[in-house]
């Protein structure tokens, strides 16, 4: 694009193009480790009903986060990421939210709800959104525990105001789920 679009607008025009059994979204502030790929898929695979999947994180919010990990060299990054990977072999997180910074999706999935919504750019609640549509049209959604991927974050809001954005994509979310929440009090 001759412009920045947003997330969502990006990731739907890739996913239109793609052609795959899986989609992957990965955020341009990310650094993989060995087998990270090779992990998600895997854990993908355990369940049927596994309809979209993360992977651990040193940067982000909620308990895809994790902090515990000590280094500052691409080659101890390295070196933890594949020593994580077997301590916690087949680790599986089952959460509603997987966050869109690096998300593993099954084409059936987009098949069935669709792609992101597009009111959410230039992003922020875009995954929120998708994730809960997945859940309710059948799949699970986990955090891949055995996977750690580096995210530098937010590296494409920096020229913008991400307190506001939060806020005004926060009302967004909260005004397009009120009509369903008001007939589901809670989601186990």
């Amino acid at each position: 694009n001759e412009r920045n679009l947003g997330f969502p607008v990006a990731c739907n025009q890739g996913i239109a193009f793609s052609k795959g059994e899986h989609i992957l979204l990965l955020n341009n502030d990310v650094v993989v480790s060995p087998e990270w790929l090779k992990g998600m898929i895997e854990c993908m695979a355990a369940q049927p009903d596994y309809g979209i999947v993360g992977p651990r994180t040193n940067s982000i919010s909620g308990p895809q986060q994790f902090t515990d990990g000590k280094y500052s060299t691409p080659e101890e990054f390295t070196e933890f990421a594949q020593g994580f990977r077997k301590t916690f072999r087949n680790y599986r997180i089952p959460f509603w939210r997987i966050v869109g910074f690096c998300m593993l999706i099954k084409r059936e999935v987009i098949e069935k709800i669709g792609t992101f919504d597009e009111r959410f750019s230039p992003g922020n609640f875009e995954d929120d959104d998708f994730c809960l549509r997945s859940i309710l049209a059948g799949y699970r959604n986990v955090i891949c525990g055995d996977v750690f991927v580096h995210h530098h974050g937010s590296a494409s809001h920096r020229s913008i105001d991400h307190g506001k954005l939060l806020e005004k994509n926060q009302e967004k979310f909260i005004a397009k789920w009120k009509g369903w929440q008001a007939e589901h009090s809670t989601i186990s």
